[in-house]
């Protein structure tokens, strides 16, 4: 049962990552995606699979304009929730729309571009432009 976010930082006890932090018309999710592993073809062009009982999930998403404020805030809770920061490795809990529930897995988050939008000088605040962000599933 949907109960009102899409993603949970840090696994089933970690933290919720607020919904304003997502624009919602850019989330996608590919769950369960299945991963094959030696496949060939035959010479008569037949696929042979070797579909491995492993499946990964891959969740992007872009994150709207955000003062410097918000963005720490957004940095500090995906660093907080890390199984580890070196390899940027997370555990995430995410609505899994393929069987209408919550999974849990182990994600890594590629690298992310920021880029800055404007700057107050006078308030001393940074305005960052959207920026995506991608968990991959180990």
């Amino acid at each position: 049962m949907f109960q009102g976010y899409l993603i949970k930082l840090g696994g089933k006890n970690g933290e919720v990552l607020p919904n304003w932090f997502i624009r919602y018309d850019t989330y996608e999710v590919e769950p369960n995606q299945r991963l094959d592993l030696d496949s060939t073809r035959s010479l008569d062009g037949i696929l042979h699979r070797n579909v491995l009982p492993h499946t990964a999930t891959r969740v992007d998403f872009t994150v709207p304009h955000l003062n410097n404020w918000q963005h720490d805030f957004l940095m500090d809770l995906l660093h907080r929730n890390m199984a580890n920061t070196h390899s940027k490795t997370i555990y995430l809990e995410y609505w899994d729309d393929e069987n209408h529930s919550y999974k849990t897995g182990r994600f890594y988050i590629p690298d992310i571009k920021f880029k800055i939008r404007s700057i107050n000088e006078q308030n001393g605040t940074i305005l960052y432009d959207e920026t995506k962000l991608a968990f991959i599933e180990y």
